[in-house]
């Protein structure tokens, strides 16, 4: 991953962790969206073409256990900071992951 590309997807990260925080205290629905738009933002970065469709597997492929902290934002309210919180780190862990998948899957494309 080059200096520009590791930048780049700092910003596309940040962004989504910030977005998930706000989602996180609303909806599951509404942190996937977010998800799903970090991960074709960065296969962009890297040149990978990937589908909307594809993304919403890779985001429920890695997110499938995930409605337990949807039960609880709405039986117990103050566990939605958690939840939010909760939503935030997945998504910046997620978005690294993906980055480092795709710079892989860029640089073997390119031998």
């Amino acid at each position: 991953m080059t200096g520009a590309q590791h930048r780049e997807c700092a910003a596309i990260i940040d962004t989504a962790y910030k977005a998930a925080v706000a989602a996180g205290a609303v909806s599951e629905l509404a942190v996937t969206a977010v998800q799903i738009k970090m991960v074709m933002e960065l296969a962009e970065v890297f040149d990978v073409p990937v589908t909307k469709s594809v993304a919403k597997s890779l985001v429920e492929y890695a997110f499938s256990g995930s409605f337990l902290w949807e039960a609880a934002r709405w039986i117990l309210p103050p566990s939605r900071i958690i939840a939010a919180l909760h939503s935030a780190e997945k998504t910046e862990d997620f978005g690294w992951r993906m980055a480092r998948t795709f710079d892989e899957q860029a640089s073997n494309e390119e031998d």
